[in-house]
Parts: C-alpha cells; sequence; structure tokens
C-alpha cells in the first residue's frame, strides 16, 4: 500500500523536516513523525486534517507559481477533478485538466503538487 503522500512532499508542504508518513489509518487525517531537537532519530508523532492539507498543497502549489482547481465530476460518480496552469498564465486555456477521476479531492491535489515538485 502505497502512502497518501510522500515525506518529501509534505516535508515542503508543511515546511518541516518529515522523518516518516504514517500508513493511512484514518480518512480524515494523515499521521506523520518530525524531526525535532529532542528527538531526532524517530521525530514526534502529529497528524494534520486532510482537508487542511488539501488548503496547504494548493498554497505550496502558489507559491511555487501554480494554481490548483479542484472539483467533483459531473459524472455524479463521487470522484474529483483537477485543473491546474502557471500563475501567469494570461488565458484561462493556458491550464491542464487532468483525465484521470480520482476517488478523492485530497488525492487529485496530491497527484498534481508531487508532479510540480517532480518537475522542480
Amino acid at each position: 500500500m502505497s502512502k497518501i503522500i510522500s515525506k518529501e512532499l509534505l516535508s515542503e508542504v508543511l515546511k518541516e523536516e518529515i522523518v516518516n508518513v504514517h500508513d493511512h489509518i484514518s480518512d480524515q487525517h494523515v499521521s506523520y513523525s518530525y524531526k525535532s531537537e529532542s528527538n531526532d532519530k524517530f521525530g514526534l508523532m502529529s497528524e494534520i486534517n486532510i482537508h487542511e492539507l488539501a488548503h496547504e498543497c494548493k498554497e505550496w502549489a502558489y507559491d511555487e507559481g501554480y494554481w490548483i482547481f479542484s472539483y467533483k465530476s459531473t459524472a455524479n460518480d463521487g470522484r474529483y477533478m483537477v485543473e491546474f496552469g502557471l500563475n501567469d498564465s494570461k488565458y484561462r486555456n493556458d491550464r491542464t485538466i487532468t483525465d484521470i477521476a480520482y476517488p478523492t479531492e485530497f488525492k487529485a491535489i496530491e497527484v498534481v503538487c508531487q508532479w510540480i515538485l517532480n518537475e522542480r
């Protein structure tokens, strides 16, 4: 089973040195360990609400020069779509629409953010 988000992306988004992203336990939270001076071997445990993390990911993408727009599919299948583009795009046509529907809004956003991180 893959992690809900990579530790590299979570580190970038939260601006902390993430030691580990723990296996997905809850649909509403992501738990992780981050490095601290008091416990640098294993890290301190924390968690973040998935909706807050989605917002933080969009903010991070904006700081990286991209906008992200996510929405529920009109096919009424409960899946989510995502569009993204460069912040300095002059035209709405300068965007990419993913042709894959994702099971959650967070997953749609995470896929785009991981792409942005890989393209840097």
